[in-house]
């Protein structure tokens, strides 16, 4: 029989602590609760002691958050689970998807953290989940204009901080997100092409099609007849804009607004 993975609690409140515990328990039988914390200090403790492989954090804590936890923490070896009785902060949102943590809202739904669980746990496998959380709390502040870093990491070359800016276009391969920049160099991550999507929206990223999001600054041409894009520092690429009507017109829009024409 596989041994439950073990997983601690950080949530000020006693009450949610015993809700959460309490659904682990009915729901989730491949983990196991070995703490539940009130506190960053506490949970530090538990950290060191349980060596936990899930951490179910709450974002709100008193007068502390989830982040400063993270921001004491050196390294880690755990996965986390987002708590928060808040599904509408839209920023925060985009930057747990891509950071690929788990995150559920309050009252918390049965099938909700089922679903969260599995998700981690077939994450295990996956990139370390030190650079994941790091990528997280980096993103977080993403409000900047374009010189603005996004903090991205893979296995074969660790992390690295890319000015958003310097990215001209993402590229999606099955599973893999490549970031083509203006040295015509690229870095690669593992991700959902969605998820930079929503990232990169209020730095005048557009999806013209399945597999490509554009940096709509460095648009070189757009050969309308054949809906076909043509973008700085990668001339010989013609990349063909999505048969979605809505998507080609969306772009074709935001990117005739950036420049004046004759009367």
């Amino acid at each position: 029989m596989i041994e439950p993975v073990p997983v601690i609690i950080v949530d000020d409140m006693k009450i949610h602590q015993d809700a959460l515990k309490k659904k682990l328990e009915l729901y989730c039988h491949d983990v196991k609760v070995e703490a539940a914390c009130r506190n960053i200090e506490e949970a530090i403790t538990a950290i060191v002691t349980y060596k936990p492989s899930i951490v179910f954090l709450d974002i709100e804590l008193g007068t502390q958050n989830g982040f400063d936890l993270l921001k004491q923490l050196e390294d880690y070896s755990f996965r986390i689970i987002f708590v928060s009785a808040h599904s509408s902060q839209e920023n925060l949102m985009r930057a747990i998807k891509v950071s690929a943590a788990g995150f559920v809202t309050k009252p918390i739904d049965k099938d909700e953290l089922v679903l969260a669980v599995q998700k981690v746990l077939n994450d295990f496998n996956k990139e370390s989940p030190g650079s994941h959380v790091k990528t997280l709390v980096h993103n977080l502040s993403a409000s900047i204009p374009q010189s603005q870093m996004i903090l991205v990491s893979n296995k074969a070359e660790g992390e690295r901080q890319i000015k958003i800016g310097d990215i001209v276009f993402c590229e999606s391969e099955n599973t893999k997100i490549h970031f083509r920049l203006v040295d015509q160099k690229s870095f690669s991550t593992t991700g959902s092409l969605s998820d930079y999507e929503e990232l990169l929206k209020p730095y005048e990223f557009y999806r013209i099609q399945r597999s490509y999001l554009v940096n709509i600054n460095y648009v070189d041409r757009v050969l309308r007849h054949q809906k076909d894009i043509i973008m700085q520092y990668y001339p010989s690429l013609e990349m063909s804009a999505s048969r979605d009507k809505d998507l080609w017109n969306h772009f074709l829009s935001a990117w005739e607004s950036k420049a004046i024409r004759p009367s």
